[in-house]
């Protein structure tokens, strides 16, 4: 039987492996050029409730095409989504510093 540190880190390999599945659709579908993710699931931490921190890059804006995206990111994942854009994070340099150092990418 599996602890629970073995079922977070399958929980953090079964959302990348998803992801990876559908890189390509992401990226035609929705102009993403990296994605990456962060926080408690990243880190092997979630708890019950959890939601999933991604990190995105664009290769082109999508204004409000961005809320298709997360809900995409939802449906695919079963879970809310907190998707962030890597420039506004990168305006904050202390933000930045800590999320950067646990990034995961897809």
């Amino acid at each position: 039987m599996a602890d629970a540190a073995e079922e977070q880190a399958l929980s953090r390999a079964r959302i990348l492996a998803r992801l990876r599945a559908h890189r390509q659709t992401l990226a035609e579908e929705f102009s993403v050029a990296e994605l990456a993710l962060f926080g408690s699931v990243a880190r092997g931490e979630p708890e019950a409730g959890s939601d999933i921190d991604l990190m995105v890059v664009l290769s082109r804006p999508l204004g409000w095409d961005i809320v298709l995206l997360r809900d995409y990111l939802e449906s695919l994942l079963g879970a809310p989504v907190d998707l962030v854009v890597r420039g506004g994070m990168e305006r904050r340099p202390a933000l930045w510093d800590r999320v950067s150092r646990e990034l995961v990418y897809v």
